[in-house]
């Protein structure tokens, strides 16, 4: 099948090389009109072709951005519902005092987490690290300085921290 470009090309030097052999008397205005237009129909069908081609991507485009909405609303239903249960389970086991499950199916277990820094203040200038163009606190020195009984009045270890797993 022949590409859009190269029907448009050979139209193109067809219709200087008639409009030449019109000037010299080669050949009469209705023989040039219609060889113009069977090699101008050529052009248009295929163009036609590519703009319905075109037409029919347009329609993918708008039915799978239809699809990644219903797919972006059900991943947010979906997190909302894993949050909900997530949440549901761990306060039911913390009030029932159960820490861990065994199943053939499915091992629930609290697991202990790293201790972390919980600024709670203005942090001075010793306990900062200087990133380009941002100041930020330094949680590792400040977990260092209260692990060794440091006391700051701008933070607090907080220990003892777990997270619930399912495995």
């Amino acid at each position: 099948m022949t590409q859009l470009f190269k029907l448009t090309a050979d139209y193109q030097a067809a219709t200087q090389a008639i409009e030449a052999m019109l000037e010299a008397g080669e050949i009469d205005l209705a023989t040039a009109t219609d060889t113009l237009d069977g090699l101008g129909g050529e052009v248009r069908d295929k163009a036609i072709k590519v703009a319905l081609y075109i037409k029919n991507l347009r329609s993918d485009i708008d039915q799978l951005k239809a699809a990644k909405n219903s797919f972006d609303s059900r991943i947010k239903s979906a997190q909302s519902s894993l949050e909900f249960f997530e949440a549901y389970l761990d306060q039911n086991l913390i009030k029932s005092g159960i820490r861990e499950i065994k199943s053939d199916l499915v091992l629930i277990k609290y697991k202990k987490l790293p201790a972390i820094v919980d600024i709670t203040g203005d942090v001075p200038e010793q306990f900062q690290r200087v990133i380009p163009e941002k100041r930020e606190p330094d949680k590792r020195g400040i977990g260092d300085a209260l692990k060794y009984g440091q006391h700051l009045g701008f933070a607090v270890m907080i220990d003892n921290r777990t997270k619930l797993e399912i495995i």
